[in-house]
């Protein structure tokens, strides 16, 4: 995986904080078996943002956190197995959680 492409390949972790990392797919395993239609209506379930597919992730446009789509091609969008954006270590420092404060 390149540089970058996860929180936790760089010391980053889990919205769980110290939960052990799942198992990350193969590249293009999962994630071509994502409909568009699919696509089109998942959002960020925090701030509500639409999501990108990124590789095997779906990536929230306003708050950069990771959702992995598993082998099935169905997305985990549980906050808990989200990888957090490098330099954030607790969904309490995204924005859009900064602004509900």
């Amino acid at each position: 995986m390149p540089d970058g492409a996860s929180g936790k390949a760089h010391g980053g972790t889990g919205a769980s904080g110290g939960r052990e990392p799942l198992a990350e797919p193969k590249e293009g395993d999962a994630s071509s078996k994502v409909s568009k239609e699919l696509l089109d209506i998942l959002v960020c379930p925090l701030g509500k943002e639409k999501v990108t597919l990124e590789g095997d992730f779906l990536v929230c446009g306003r708050c950069g956190v990771r959702f992995r789509i598993e082998e099935e091609g169905i997305p985990n969008m549980l906050i808990e197995d989200a990888v957090l954006p490098e330099g954030i270590t607790d969904i309490s420092q995204l924005p859009c959680q900064k602004e509900r404060s």
